[in-house]
């Protein structure tokens, strides 16, 4: 059974009329963080006006080893494997405890992706910057 974990990346600001547009920017920026069993998911959305990267970073909490893939949709239907890659680049190995592993993605293809751990115990940090620095 897979219970899914959603977390929205909008930050939500209840004072945003004294905030500068540069705050903001900040703000939007920030990190996500959330940790993931075997059998969870995650689901993501990407906001095309706020960012053109995907940076997900996962890290192995145990000492067996871990297994994620990433997948990606666009508009609720999961891209083909041309668009999204293969299987093999999707999918992360994390041997051993805080084994980790980062990789980057440009979000024009797709709107939505999912964190599928099939193994283990992951923490997840996803990032969503407008420009690699």
């Amino acid at each position: 059974m897979i219970r899914r974990v959603s977390q929205p990346f909008i930050v939500a600001l209840l004072v945003c009329i004294s905030l500068s547009p540069a705050v903001m920017a900040r703000a939007d920026a920030e990190p996500v963080q959330v940790t993931l069993l075997a059998g969870e998911e995650y689901v993501g959305t990407i906001d095309h006006k706020k960012t053109r990267y995907l940076k997900v970073t996962l890290l192995n909490r145990t000492a067996e080893a871990a297994t994620c893939v990433i997948a990606f949709y666009r508009e609720r239907i999961e891209l083909s494997t041309d668009r999204m890659g293969p299987d093999e680049f999707r999918t992360f190995t994390l041997e051993g405890q805080d084994d980790r592993q980062t990789r980057v993605w440009t979000t024009l293809n797709f709107d939505e992706f999912t964190l599928n751990v099939s193994a283990g115990h992951i923490q997840v940090t996803i990032e969503k910057p407008m420009q690699l620095r």
